[in-house]
């Protein structure tokens, strides 16, 4: 198995993708509020297995 790491704006993107390569063990954090304010990028990063 291959474990990779993901970054999309949102939850819903990083679902999609999760689905569409079948992983497994997934993990998704958003940390949009790790850095709040308006210099930072709001993202999500995803973790998985293929």
């Amino acid at each position: 198995m291959n474990e990779f790491q993901i970054v999309t704006p949102d939850e819903t993107a990083a679902t999609q993708f999760m689905t569409a390569v079948q992983a497994e063990d997934i993990s998704i954090e958003d940390w949009s509020g790790s850095r709040p304010g308006e210099e930072y990028d709001n993202y999500v990063c995803s973790f998985g297995l293929t």
